[in-house]
């Protein structure tokens, strides 16, 4: 199946099932061309949409099933997937006019359409039909559809076309390299660690364990932690050495050894949602000169995970020629580097304190939001909702209206009468402070419901 695939594609005399794909062919290729080839699935002509002349076209050879039912009418198959699937997509664009569309689906069969339509679910909103083939099944599948505030087309005989999506630009480190950063820096942090285990100030390590208790993969539940704190870890094992009588051994000693062994237990650089310490861990490794135990990063594997602007930037920030290909330049920049050290700004450690530094600026923002919201509700709980509102208040709070009669000359008629923006301001923080106290009832809820909501008023 791979050597039909890629016959095309390689040189004379070279072996097409040995052809290996290059990334930028890897991210549009359609695997589900290969698991087809693979299964040998049967597609039936009672499964297909077009007719015999497409089948000829496109090169369909029918076989007989002998093995179905007696009473089946259509017994024809055939395994050439790709062939079958160009005659099902050449059907739907012979279908194609105003009120019929081609759309995709994922894997599961459902519909994606674009912005601006939608499915339809009943006869009365219906304005066309959508068709889509199902790329596991190469069934072709159909709904009505609706538009949803977008013109229709200029032309009454113009098919609807989906706009072109823009390819996503790929990052300049990979996933792959971000992790393989991570696992270094945490490897760089151990050393650093251990390098002042013997001497560390302990007003350093107070601070340190602070921090570090502020990790990500760190859960605390209030002061009653469910955490499996009966656990044989190195907390636990620290707390049996230090107080094994319930009070404090002062052994400076034993206090930097079980210090250093916490620190090291829950603090890591890896890339992880559930397991990683995240920033926390590189402000460590700040405080401890981590990055005088980074190794150089100038090595194949790792220059590899760089995109082509990504290794482009890095030469370029040694001073280096851009080169052709990808390749030429990891071997100039390895070649430059030599024996020497070479880590990228975006790998140390030194870069986490700009990133801290932001989140704090955002962290102040948000506070400063919870804050002014509190102060609106107290202005709007102490004012008195019965209270009457009189002179010139009153004319302000309850403008007049004017019923629509015949027209007048005077301008002032046409004035738009707005809503007062203080009072749609407070009425507003009221309503974000109603559905946050209902959505969370701890401050860390609360903080997430600010981080991800926003209330406009339209």
């Amino acid at each position: 199946a791979w050597c039909e695939m890629w016959s095309e594609h390689v040189q004379d005399g070279a072996d097409p099932a040995q052809y290996r794909m290059t990334q930028e062919e890897a991210q549009d290729f359609d695997w589900n061309e290969l698991a087809h080839a693979l299964s040998h699935t049967e597609f039936y002509a009672r499964d297909a949409r077009f007719g015999d002349d497409l089948a000829k076209e496109h090169g369909i050879v029918w076989e007989e099933d002998l093995f179905a039912p007696a009473d089946q009418k259509e017994k024809r198959y055939t395994r050439n997937a790709s062939a079958f699937s160009a005659a099902q997509s050449a059907w739907i664009d012979s279908m194609l006019g105003e009120d019929k569309i081609r759309i995709a689906c994922n894997e599961s069969g459902y519909p994606l359409f674009p912005d601006g339509f939608g499915k339809s679910h009943y006869d009365d909103t219906t304005e066309g039909q959508a068709y889509a083939l199902d790329p596991r099944t190469l069934l072709v599948k159909e709904w009505n559809f609706r538009r949803y505030e977008v013109a229709a087309p200029s032309s009454t005989s113009e098919a609807y076309a989906p706009a072109p999506v823009a390819k996503k630009e790929r990052a300049d480190i990979s996933g792959t390299g971000n992790t393989m950063i991570g696992e270094i820096r945490t490897r760089a942090l151990d050393e650093a660690l251990d390098a002042q285990a013997a001497d560390v100030d302990p007003w350093d390590l107070v601070g340190a364990l602070l921090l570090a208790l502020s990790n990500s993969n760190i859960r605390v539940d209030g002061d009653r932690s469910r955490d499996c704190a009966y656990a044989n870890n190195a907390r636990t094992r620290a707390r049996s050495a230090l107080f094994p009588e319930g009070v404090l051994v002062r052994d400076p000693d034993l206090l930097r050894q079980h210090a250093i062994t916490v620190l090291k237990s829950i603090s890591n650089c890896e890339i992880s949602m559930h397991s990683g310490s995240g920033l926390s861990a590189q402000l460590l490794g700040v405080h401890f000169n981590a990055d005088a135990h980074m190794p150089s990063l100038a090595f194949e594997e790792f220059l590899k995970t760089y995109s082509k602007p990504g290794i482009t930037k890095a030469v370029q920030a040694l001073g280096l020629t851009e080169q052709a290909t990808g390749k030429l330049m990891r071997s100039s920049l390895i070649n430059h580097v030599g024996q020497g050290h070479w880590v990228p700004p975006e790998a140390g450690f030194a870069q986490a304190v700009d990133v801290w530094h932001a989140q704090a600026a955002e962290e102040a923002k948000h506070l400063a939001r919870w804050n002014n919201t509190d102060t609106d509700d107290t202005d709007a709980e102490d004012k008195d909702p019965g209270e009457d509102v009189t002179g010139d208040d009153a004319d302000a709070a309850v403008p007049e209206v004017i019923p629509p009669s015949d027209p007048v000359e005077d301008e002032t008629a046409s004035i738009e009468i707005v809503p007062d923006k203080t009072t749609a301001d407070a009425s507003l923080a009221a309503l974000s402070t109603r559905l946050r106290d209902s959505f969370a009832s701890t401050p860390a809820g609360r903080k997430h419901f600010d981080d991800h909501v926003e209330i406009i008023c339209v």
